[in-house]
Order: C-alpha cells, then sequence, then structure tokens
C-alpha cells in the first residue's frame, strides 16, 4: 500500500468522524473497534515508510573456518609463528610402523617403539625395534609447507560445511644414524605428512595420524603411526 493511499484513507475516516459530531478522543473511547483499526493504520504508516528508508536485505552469515561442498586445495605457505606453536603441541604415539612393500627384503623392522625430541624447529625421531636397535632421523622443520584439503563427501546433509580430509606436509634435508644408516646412501631427504580431518582453520586437535618418508638415491621407507592428544 502507497504512502498517499494510506494518508487519503486516515482523512477519510478522521472526516467521516467529524460528520457525525464526534471528536477523536471520544470516538477512540466510544468505539474501540474503529480505534483499533485506526492503529492498525499507523503501524502500516511506519512499516511502509521504514521500507521506503531501508529496504530489507538478507544477510548471510560469514563462517572464516567453515569448508565448503566439494571443496580441494593444495597449496604451499609460509609457516608462522602460530602454526610453529601448533606444531609444539603435537605429541607422538610411542608405536611407529614401518611400510612393508610386497618382496621388500631388508634389515630394517616392521615395529619399533617412538620417541621425539624438538628444539624449536630441529626435530629427531629415535626409532627403537623388537631386538633393541636404535636408529634415529633428524630434520628441520622448513619454513614454508604444503598444505592439503579435500571434501570426501562423507560428511552429514546440514551443519556448517562438510569435514575435510587435511594433510599438512613438510619436506626437506635430513639426517640419519644407527640402522636407517646401513639402508641410505648419499644425502637423504624426507617427508613428514600429518594427516587429520577439520575445517579450513588449523588446530592441533585435527591431525590425529602422521607418515614419514625417507629417501636417498633409489633407496626409499616409509613408517607411519599415530599422534596423541595434544599438549594443552
Amino acid at each position: 500500500m502507497k504512502l498517499n493511499e494510506m494518508n487519503q484513507r486516515v482523512s477519510a475516516t478522521r472526516e467521516e468522524i467529524e460528520s457525525r459530531g464526534e471528536t477523536l478522543p471520544g470516538f477512540w473511547l466510544s468505539t474501540a473497534g474503529t480505534g483499533a483499526l485506526f492503529l492498525v493504520i499507523c503501524v502500516l504508516l511506519i512499516w511502509s515508510a521504514s521500507a521506503r528508508i531501508s529496504p530489507t536485505a538478507t544477510v548471510t552469515p560469514l563462517c572464516a573456518c567453515c569448508a565448503d561442498e566439494g571443496e580441494w586445495y593444495e597449496r604451499t605457505e609460509r609457516v608462522q609463528t602460530e602454526q610453529r606453536a601448533l606444531l609444539d603441541r603435537l605429541r607422538f604415539s610411542p608405536k611407529a610402523k614401518k611400510y612393508m612393500s610386497p618382496g621388500e627384503d631388508n634389515d630394517l623392522s616392521e615395529d619399533y617403539s617412538l620417541s621425539h625430541v624438538r628444539a624449536g624447529r630441529s626435530w629427531q625421531l629415535k626409532f627403537r625395534d623388537d631386538q633393541g636397535r636404535t636408529g634415529t632421523i633428524s630434520f628441520m622443520i622448513p619454513v614454508t609447507a604444503v598444505t592439503f584439503g579435500a571434501d570426501l563427501h562423507d560428511s552429514p546433509a546440514g551443519g556448517v560445511g562438510p569435514s575435510l580430509y587435511k594433510e599438512w606436509r613438510f619436506s626437506g634435508a635430513a639426517r640419519v644414524a644407527g640402522i636407517f644408516r646401513s639402508v641410505m646412501s648419499g644425502p637423504v631427504q624426507f617427508r613428514l605428512i600429518l594427516q587429520g580431518r577439520g575445517n579450513h582453520c588449523e588446530n592441533a586437535e585435527d591431525y590425529r595420524h602422521w607418515t614419514l618418508q625417507i629417501s636417498s638415491g633409489h633407496s626409499s621407507h616409509t613408517f607411519y603411526g599415530s599422534l596423541n592428544d595434544p599438549a594443552t
């Protein structure tokens, strides 16, 4: 209803009341029904004016951490200070396994106990097999890392977006000692892959498993295990 039409109706109502010899206050007191109608007209006038001044708009709430259905990404990014703090919270489970490819024949065992020592960006993983033999893999957390995320289309409908499968990949030069030195020749490279589920925002709680690959020349070995609850 246009504002001019509402004004005309109000004026017509006023003229009808005055033609009966009544005043507006008396009319309101004596005729409750018409008074209620007049109140409704006033509300419509206010609503119409407000609508002309500020049109109705639909506002979609923003969610910086929410993932989108069908999302897939892989990007290289600098490891920021807050991300290094997140890495410091990670805790490796004390058990690790070696991936044994079909037909693989070497001196390395399949099962290990594991300990983790870190000093800033310097990390060392120490492995001990069931025969008591030990080996270490040492490396520096690089200044850049690869982040990967993909919607596996297995999240329930609704909510705030899918839970992505996530990887956080670090790679660079490594040093090996003990039982690993005998199966590697020449310079050694490492790739540490943290695996988990979550949204866009990085949380230590997202990552529950790890894979560590070391390679040198034609020799390559892969170890894997789980992550305990992160430190608070």
